[in-house]
């Protein structure tokens, strides 16, 4: 932007913007609702800024004091490509920062100057005696000059899913809420008012918590109108996080309606049989497909049972809800029905406690894998070795484990088997 005339209409222009924006703000200050209000008093504010210099995003925060504007979300401009849209929560005490920005902007008086100097660092003078200018720049230029325009910010101001994902405006759908920090009470407060349901369960991070409520467009719109609470908005992804997160009577009531819908393997379904800790056979989600008699061990007494702190088994446990779910979060969140075509076996071959002598490994795999044959001659059956060594993981070298598991794989050309096995563990540098 030069700082000569260009710079007065752009200020202009920009000014007119942002004054048309402060007094939609004031309308909606006006129509505030009392039993919804909560939080710092302000509003949410929509800037177009030129794509070409993305980074200025950041100056449009003002973090001195008390009472901040923050910078909430960035996303690219739907109407012109050559533009980004920022959201910014301003408090009522600071609605007139970007205007007076603007003013300053637009002022000879406040240019900035730059002078030349001379290799000693010293000023170069004029015959005059006066400091040669290098340069002259409007104050706020950086970021006034690349800001296009500005509009009260609305529900989909804070929306940073696809914009063709966003929905009608009375659609109940459950969404993901990213709250500003701090404003968990006050959401709550203003979705209760509104009559959004929350989850109770909450995922913190740094300077967001994150939540899922279910509730309309509309009604959050009222929210953001009231409230600051509200950093960024998404539609709640199928994830297993918010079930992870419930409390254990919330998590069987989810379990109790998907068994509703399932119904159980037949007798002679093929199996998956899981050589691991055991298996937990008294969970709900694991009974309806895994039999007694199908519990099996290599010689450990006295429980075939997965033992875990957590009283509902560990890694075979869970090995076996993998075996046979796969990803069990589109299940629990649908309402179909789901006939399992497949049943589980185990044979546990890790003990509750202390490890195998690694030269027994494949001895001990080869005995897992009789056991099921035994029980159940004519089913037919995968095998699945979700267990690994970390004494040789870094050779790559042929080990007698794993020319055992050839063998049994190949079973001398007439008796193979399907034995997928693991590949082994990522382990991280970090917790």
């Amino acid at each position: 932007m030069n700082w000569g005339a260009n710079r007065v209409n752009h200020a202009n222009d920009l000014q007119a913007s942002f004054n048309a924006a402060l007094a939609a703000a004031e309308v909606q200050r006006a129509a505030r609702e009392p039993d919804i209000t909560a939080g710092t008093p302000g509003f949410y504010l929509e800037i177009d800024v030129n794509a070409a210099n993305p980074a200025i995003v950041a100056n449009l925060e003002a973090r001195q004091g008390k009472s901040q504007i923050e910078l909430l979300t960035v996303r690219p401009s739907q109407a012109d490509p050559t533009k980004i849209t920022a959201t910014v929560f301003v408090p009522d005490t600071k609605s007139d920062h970007y205007s007076k920005r603007i003013d300053d902007f637009a002022d000879p008086e406040k240019d900035n100057y730059t002078y030349e100097k001379d290799n000693d660092g010293e000023f170069r003078l004029d015959a005059n005696g006066d400091r040669i200018q290098k340069s002259r720049r409007p104050k706020n230029n950086a970021l006034i000059a690349s800001v296009e325009a500005a509009r009260l910010g609305q529900v989909r101001s804070i929306f940073t899913d696809a914009p063709a994902t966003y929905p009608d405006p009375d659609t109940e759908m459950w969404w993901e809420v990213w709250l500003r920090n701090e404003r968990q009470a006050v959401f709550t407060h203003a979705a209760d008012a509104v009559g959004m349901t929350s989850r109770e369960s909450v995922i913190t991070f740094a300077e967001r918590d994150v939540l899922l409520s279910r509730g309309t467009a509309r009604q959050l719109a009222r929210i953001v109108a009231n409230t600051d609470a509200i950093a960024e908005l998404r539609l709640a992804k199928d994830t297993p996080s918010p079930f992870v997160l419930m409390d254990g009577s919330e998590q069987h009531e989810w379990a109790d309606d998907f068994l509703a819908r399932v119904t159980p393997p037949v007798d002679d379904a093929p199996a998956v049989c899981i050589l691991d800790s055991g298996t937990t056979h008294r969970h709900p989600l694991i009974r309806p497909a895994l039999n007694v008699a199908d519990q099996q061990q290599w010689q450990f007494d006295p429980s075939v049972e997965d033992i875990s702190a957590n009283g509902w088994g560990g890694h075979g446990t869970q090995m076996s809800g993998m075996a046979l779910y796969g990803d069990l979060t589109d299940h629990i969140y649908g309402q179909g029905h789901l006939e399992l075509t497949h049943r589980l076996e185990s044979v546990k071959i890790l003990p509750d406690f202390g490890a195998n002598d690694p030269e027994l490994y494949g001895h001990i795999t080869a005995s897992a894998v009789s056991l099921p044959e035994i029980q159940a001659p004519l089913r037919n059956r995968a095998f699945c070795l979700a267990v690994t060594s970390s004494d040789t993981y870094l050779t790559g070298r042929p080990s007698s484990w794993s020319a055992r598991l050839d063998e049994l794989a190949y079973g001398e050309g007439e008796t193979q088997r399907f034995i997928a096995v693991s590949a082994g563990n990522i382990h991280s540098a970090y917790p």
